[in-house]
């Protein structure tokens, strides 16, 4: 089968799973680690992707609204959110690693589809997270996501030099509050939430 129609039924079959399942992002989380250790590359990338795109936009209760305005969100939210963020990077590391080994890629090939795949799940994350928060909060809440995303990471960019260092810090304070103002709600306030919760 062409490799492109293998992604297309994959990403359609993770899509599917999804909606059929409603599963919230921490389960969506240890199924993605699981379809990645378990399976090969060429199914486990468009699984995972359409498990995710699912998640971020197919509601996962009809009782579930907008959040009001006056909602506070507070560092339990925020240490969950950067958890989210951060899983999604370890997700891309366990692809790559499954490319690099267990296919037949150039490097810059499986860099370049590693690097598809972690932005396909932390658009999704930061959907999931735009959508759970009012617009407000969203600009400080990305800057603390940012923050927290960058000492989560600081063992993996030590060895590359302060410049490299500040540079990420920089990027990650502009780049998350950024995505989660872009990542707007829709206009009608009787549109539910599409996040699957925690």
């Amino acid at each position: 089968m062409n490799g492109s129609l293998v992604y297309l039924v994959t990403l359609l079959a993770g899509l599917g799973f999804q909606f059929l399942s409603r599963w919230s992002v921490t389960k969506n989380l240890w199924i993605s680690l699981l379809i990645l250790v378990l399976l090969p590359p060429s199914i486990s990338f468009g699984l995972v992707c359409g498990i995710w795109v699912g998640c971020a936009f197919i509601p996962f209760s009809s009782s579930i609204k907008r959040p009001t305005n006056n909602f506070q969100v507070g560092w339990g939210e925020v240490i969950a959110y950067s958890l989210w963020i951060f899983a999604g990077f370890i997700l891309t590391l366990v692809y790559l690693f499954k490319i690099k080994h267990g296919g037949n890629m150039e490097t810059g090939q499986s860099e370049a589809l590693a690097w598809v795949f972690l932005t396909m799940i932390e658009l999704c994350i930061c959907r999931i997270i735009a959508c759970s928060v009012p617009s407000w909060s969203r600009s400080a809440l990305g800057c603390r996501i940012g923050f927290i995303n960058f000492l989560l990471m600081l063992y993996w960019l030590y060895p590359y030099g302060w410049f490299v260092i500040g540079l990420t810090f920089i990027t990650f304070l502009v780049v998350f509050p950024l995505l989660l103002a872009w990542m707007d709600f829709p206009n009608n306030d009787s549109d539910v939430i599409v996040t699957g919760g925690r």
